[in-house]
């Protein structure tokens, strides 16, 4: 779960879900909008971040996507509500397929872009933090009468990258095939915890999104 935690230049800074974990390993923080975000660790930034980067292009790297959010839509007309309103196809997806997206206001103005997900009882919509109050106001707006509903989850988002990041995954106890196409995905436990594992096209590497219960 993101937290609003203190005020720095009067404004208010949030701390990434993993925030902890990053201070305890040495992270040395920078403030990036809202959120006060891991920019290395240790003393020597260089051979840090080289050592980061050379993890990440040869074999795994570990990265804290916790700035974004997940909407969960339900209801029994939910692809097609979706399918109306934002730039992609979505009424045209299977359960573990998935899209990216645009949703836009009634002006034509760009409000935020998706990672939708097409689970069995649900859509999940990732997204920013930042856009999350706007995306939700403009979905409601949208309903009108339609019979769907908007839930925040307090899951966690992170990301897998580089070309050993499925065996990782495996390694690391993730059982089953992972899916194969841009934006599918597939749910499992890893660590006796909820996880869904999406081939996310917006992460460089072949990156993996991960969804993990906080």
């Amino acid at each position: 779960m993101i937290l609003e935690t203190s005020l720095q230049a009067g404004a208010a800074v949030r701390h990434l879900g993993l925030h902890e974990a990053h201070a305890s390993r040495g992270a040395i923080f920078e403030q990036g909008g809202d959120f006060l975000l891991p920019a290395h660790y240790g003393a020597d930034l260089a051979a840090d971040l080289a050592v980061e980067y050379a993890a990440a292009r040869e074999v795994a790297a570990l990265v804290d996507l916790s700035d974004r959010s997940l909407l969960a839509v339900t209801g029994p007309i939910r692809q097609k509500f979706l399918h109306n309103i934002l730039s992609a196809d979505v009424q045209g997806r299977s359960a573990g397929q998935g899209c990216l997206a645009a949703l836009m206001d009634v002006k034509g103005h760009l409000l935020s872009l998706l990672r939708v997900l097409v689970a069995g009882d649900r859509v999940w919509l990732e997204l920013p933090s930042d856009r999350l109050p706007s995306v939700e106001a403009a979905l409601i707006h949208y309903r009108v009468a339609a019979p769907v509903r908007f839930e925040r989850s307090s899951d966690l988002v992170l990301g897998l990258l580089g070309p050993q990041a499925a065996a990782t995954l495996e390694r690391a106890g993730f059982a089953g095939p992972l899916a194969t196409g841009p934006e599918d995905h597939i749910s499992g436990s890893l660590a006796g915890l909820p996880i869904r594992v999406i081939q996310a096209g917006d992460l460089p590497a072949d990156g993996l999104a991960l969804h993990v219960s906080a």
